[in-house]
């Protein structure tokens, strides 16, 4: 994530709250970003069905909740998608398995 950070491709976004599972919705966000044409990923805090719904059918992008990503999910993709919340969340998630690590 640092890297990806360093090189500006994560995007935090306030919210990723889609009122209605619309293809064309995510495209027109996705469009604001500088992430056309690359592999991105959007990972979610809770239970997002129009989300996933919604990004299902635009090529090079995916959904995934924050308890499922993994460090090749990120790796996987040139840009990440996700909130402030998001992000400390990934944080924490982290801090906990050094820890664990570490006391192994």
């Amino acid at each position: 994530l640092s890297e990806k950070m360093r090189d500006q491709k994560i995007f935090l976004l306030e919210n990723l709250d889609i009122h209605e599972p619309k293809t064309k919705e995510m495209k027109k966000l996705f469009a604001k970003l500088p992430c056309q044409g690359g592999k991105t990923l959007v990972a979610y805090d809770d239970r997002n069905p129009n989300l996933i719904q919604a990004v299902k059918n635009i090529k090079a992008v995916r959904a995934i909740g924050l308890n499922s990503l993994n460090v090749l999910d990120i790796l996987g993709y040139e840009y990440f998608v996700t909130t402030p919340e998001g992000l400390k969340k990934i944080s924490q998630i982290y801090k906990k398995l050094n820890i664990v690590k570490s006391t192994l």
